[in-house]
């Protein structure tokens, strides 16, 4: 089958403004929180379980940490407090850094 250089160029551009229009509309649904994609029932399985292994996991680290004394790896700092604009308010500001 031989098609001429118009014809695949029509076929196309009229597929390219289907997806564009395509697009558009499923971010316009976004915007107002409407989603068309479900993820597929054995994905979302699998994504539960997996959740619910690392909270199970990380829970236990929780319980042992406690048991040892042992709260957290890295001690806590002034810019744990922070806000994210505090930071970066304090980083912009010449002469004045994030403190040790």
């Amino acid at each position: 089958m031989i098609c001429s250089l118009r014809s695949v160029t029509l076929l196309a551009g009229v597929l390219g403004r289907a997806g564009e229009r395509g697009q558009q509309r499923r971010l316009a649904d976004a915007e107002e929180g409407v989603t068309t994609w479900r993820t597929p029932r054995d994905i979302a399985h699998f994504i539960d379980k997996d959740a619910e292994s690392k909270a199970s996991e990380a829970l236990e680290a929780a319980k042992t940490a406690t048991a040892e004394g042992i709260l957290d790896d890295k001690p806590l700092t002034r810019e744990d407090f922070l806000t994210d604009e505090e930071l970066l308010r304090e980083m912009d500001t010449p002469g004045i850094g994030p403190r040790p």
